[in-house]
């Protein structure tokens, strides 16, 4: 019987399932991330280890158990010969390499790295992170206390106590920006760039790749479990319906994302979006947001208090009429895909003395579904048409807005009955489990309105008239 792992940002949660891998018990356990001066966003990876301990220790394990480990995308940390850590984790929301990032990328290498990771020149990448240890003074000061240190991220942290073995999967290595994605090795030239040696860094194995955990292990968890090392939290949220080609999966939760399972890499011209390894026959292309549920929880804190009251606001309002002339940008919290700016504000526009809480609210969800429909056409302009997309994430938690994602991207959305989209993605590893599209999915097709069009040349007006007056430091022009 599986147990899948999921190391998330800001919380763990294991998932025990039965053969038939139906969810039979599951335990959450949350932490803490430090923010701090500069952009430092960080977490205590040894708290994380033991939140999973703990939730491990109140399922009902045997011996017949293995343990499916994914995490997160875009960790770093060091630890020292005998793995015990250096620091604390940086996770993907660490800033501190921002002026060094944006320097970088009026550079050649930018495009030329760009290129062979297909991963974007980003502030969240441990690339990014280990050039701001090397160009920075604070950086160099933190670098040259460590002495001789190994540089992972907090899945490996995690596969190290549980199998004695530094290790990591390819398909979390092609998320670091070390990673050559068509050699399948770290890059040479990128690695001599940062200053460090892939003899730094961890060995690289399938996602397949399994072992036992250690006696040590064994006489806390009471069982000699086998181990498999998994992938990350995005790549096996978008396998979690199966191991099928031109599957779109679109998550809106905190933040957001666009995601296609091909079966080749695919490399855009300009930059903008991300293409990470899963197998040999299947890598996952697409953008992540950061302006999700995360900009209603704002205009709840804003309008109703943060109570929450917002979302049955939501449900009741008549979206079939609304001012297609107030457009909301809803870059609060900088942008990822398409434009890979951590400089970028949100704004009105069109506001006026006549707009109601209603009108206010509609702007913002607009503003934030076709923020998704930017990062949408971009990907169908490196891949093709896409006719329907799998939701998942807690942004649909409100019935309207499962209609308005269709309207907004002009496609079929296909609601899937779990929630538990990394974890169920995780199983497919175990094998391909087949699809029964009539019991577990509803499909919801909403044409556009032609004021939904107008909506959207009004919003990429709006998006070219914020880039020409905001610094911009992507490597493309929008």
């Amino acid at each position: 019987m599986p147990v899948t792992i999921d190391v998330g940002t800001t919380a763990v949660k294991v998932l025990q399932f039965d053969v038939a891998q139906q969810i039979i018990k599951q335990e959450k356990k949350e932490y803490e991330t430090v923010y701090g001066d500069g952009g430092r966003a960080e977490q205590d990876p040894d708290v994380i280890v033991e939140a999973v301990f703990h939730c491990l220790k109140k399922l009902n394990l045997t011996n017949k158990e293995t343990l499916i480990l994914s995490g997160a995308m875009h960790s770093l940390m060091a630890v020292n010969q005998v793995f015990h850590k250096q620091t604390n984790v940086m996770i993907w929301a660490d800033r501190r390499a921002d002026e060094v990032i944006k320097t970088f990328k009026q550079t050649p290498q930018a495009m030329l790295f760009y290129k062979r990771t297909k991963t974007p020149i980003h502030p969240m990448s441990p690339f990014a992170k280990l050039l701001w240890l090397k160009e920075t003074s604070s950086g160099q000061t933190l670098d040259q206390s460590l002495g001789d240190v190994m540089w992972i991220d907090l899945k490996t942290y995690l596969w190290y106590r549980l199998t004695n073995f530094c290790e990591l999967d390819y398909s979390l290595a092609s998320a670091t920006g070390l990673f050559n994605s068509e050699t399948l090795t770290y890059d040479q030239e990128i690695l001599n760039f940062v200053g460090i040696t892939k003899e730094q860094l961890p060995t690289l194995v399938p996602v397949t790749h399994t072992r036992h955990v250690t006696t040590a292990v064994k006489q806390r968890l009471g069982f000699d479990h086998q181990v498999m090392i998994g992938s990350s939290d995005g790549v096996l949220a978008n396998i979690s319906e199966g191991l099928h080609t031109n599957d779109v999966h679109v998550t809106i939760g905190t933040s957001g994302a666009i995601r296609m399972t091909v079966n080749k890499p695919y490399t855009d011209t300009d930059g903008r979006l991300f293409c990470y390894y899963l197998n040999d026959h299947h890598w996952v292309i697409g953008g992540a947001v950061n302006n999700g549920g995360n900009v209603l929880n704002w205009l709840d804190d804003l309008l109703f208090d943060g109570m929450g009251h917002i979302y049955s606001y939501i449900d009741r309002l008549d979206f079939s009429s609304f001012d297609p002339a107030l457009i909301f940008i809803p870059h609060l919290n900088g942008e990822r895909a398409p434009f890979w700016d951590t400089g970028r504000t949100g704004s009105f526009h069109g506001l006026k003395m006549s707009h109601n809480k209603a009108a206010i609210v509609k702007a913002v969800i607009y503003g934030v579904l076709f923020n998704l429909r930017h990062v949408f056409d971009t990907l169908q302009h490196v891949t093709g048409k896409i006719e329907a997309v799998y939701l998942s994430g807690g942004f649909f938690k409100v019935p309207q807005l499962k209609t308005l994602v269709s309207q907004v991207l002009n496609v079929s959305v296909i609601e899937s009955t779990t929630l538990e989209q990394t974890s169920m993605g995780a199983l497919r590893l175990l094998g391909e489990k087949k699809r029964n599209d009539k019991l577990k999915y509803q499909t919801i097709t909403q044409p556009p309105s032609e004021a939904l069009k107008f909506y959207y040349n009004s919003y990429r007006n709006c998006l070219r008239m914020v880039s020409s007056s905001q610094l911009t430091n992507n490597l493309s022009k929008h």
